[in-house]
């Protein structure tokens, strides 16, 4: 499951399986009395749920965790070879997924945007990042390689941006040659003395650590992260419900107990 994507057949069975469980299905003849879907189980606590895993996004938070190994260690034996055999002439954001590859380079290939979303350079020599589209910009922009700079420097790194002796941005060339919006962006992106080499960073993270738990919490945020969730037709506020699941959670309750406050739970209940 950290290697490969699953196939989407394999992973439905396998919550049929959980959802089955759960709700007493034990014989051919008794499947339990479903109150809600997967899906809404699924729902972390704090908006009405159960917080059971979505076992999509946890699988490609773990894809993510090998992909963060392939962005992170460039000098890596399993990182030389899939460079050499897939984007021998670019970085692994600009790889394409090829012709007939490996099932394992096309789960690699499916977790780029969920790295992309929070990759980030954090600066020390520059000469591993390059300058055009990626996140290394404070603001988390990126340069796009649309301008004539991109015909004329095709590989260039931040590294030429750098006075490197002095750890500073090099001014003169910068405002020779970079438009100004992009130059003021540039100047208020700190360069860090104590930053030795070029460090990729998790930007949800406080200390830059790629986390499973902290990629997955990403990958289901879109759909969650609302002012008003909806549960099963009826809007509520989820700040309400937030403190009244904490005080449920917090207290020594037994599993039945549990099972029962939130199948009659008039928040959550058709």
């Amino acid at each position: 499951m950290n290697v490969f994507l699953l196939p989407g057949s394999l992973i439905n069975e396998i919550e049929k399986m959980l959802y089955s469980f759960w709700w007493g299905h034990n014989s051919a003849n008794y499947q339990g009395l479903h109150w809600l879907s997967w899906e809404r189980l699924s729902v972390p606590k704090v908006f009405g749920g159960m917080g059971f895993k979505g076992l999509k996004a946890f699988n490609m938070a773990m894809v993510g965790k090998k992909v963060w190994k392939l962005v992170s260690s460039l000098e890596s034996l399993i990182t030389r070879l899939l460079k050499a055999n897939y984007f021998p002439q670019s970085y692994y954001f600009g790889a394409s997924i090829g012709h007939n590859p490996s099932y394992v380079w096309r789960s690699i290939c499916s977790a780029k945007d969920v790295i992309r979303r929070g990759f980030q350079w954090s600066i020390g020599t520059g000469e591993y990042i390059p300058v055009w589209d990626h996140p290394w910009l404070s603001n988390a922009t990126r340069i796009l390689p649309l301008t004539r700079l991109h015909l004329e420097w095709p590989s260039i790194t931040v590294s030429n941006l750098l006075v490197i002796s002095q750890k500073q941005w090099n001014v003169e060339l910068i405002n020779a040659f970079i438009d100004n919006a992009i130059a003021r962006n540039i100047f208020n992106t700190p360069l860090f003395p104590s930053i030795t080499h070029d460090v990729p960073a998790w930007k949800f993270e406080r200390d830059g650590a790629y986390l499973v738990k902290s990629v997955y919490k990403d990958i289901r945020a879109p759909p969650m992260v609302q002012p008003n969730i909806s549960i099963i037709g009826e809007v509520h506020n989820a700040t309400s419900f937030q403190s009244n699941s904490s005080i449920l959670y917090s207290n020594d309750v037994t599993l039945k107990k549990l099972y029962w406050a939130h199948k009659f739970n008039s928040s959550i209940l058709y």
